[in-house]
């Protein structure tokens, strides 16, 4: 059973605002979700395969900028020795 307020003639009047206002601009909401659409992209691009040995040194590389960040100059050295020891290490493998 409906209840009686929602009969009433000022709830019929918003109702048929509602149902005015949705089937104006129903056209513009759905242009809005299509042009909305074109822009999500269709397939996620595939990541890049990366060389683990230039992985470690961009970690070591960001670690270093962290503790320069801290003026931590002792981590910023050992940072760079290791870095060092990185590329000496993978010259010889060559």
């Amino acid at each position: 059973m409906i209840p009686n307020e929602w009969l009433s003639e000022e709830a019929l009047r918003y109702g048929a605002i509602a149902a005015a206002a949705v089937l104006l601009g129903w056209q513009y909401l759905v242009d809005a979700v299509k042009a909305g659409w074109k822009v999500v992209p269709k397939k996620l691009p595939t990541p890049t395969p990366v060389d683990p040995t230039l992985a470690d040194m961009r970690t070591v590389l960001d670690l270093a900028n962290r503790l320069r960040l801290r003026n931590c100059e002792e981590g910023v050295d050992l940072c760079q020795q290791l870095i060092d020891v990185m590329l000496t290490a993978n010259k010889g493998k060559k």
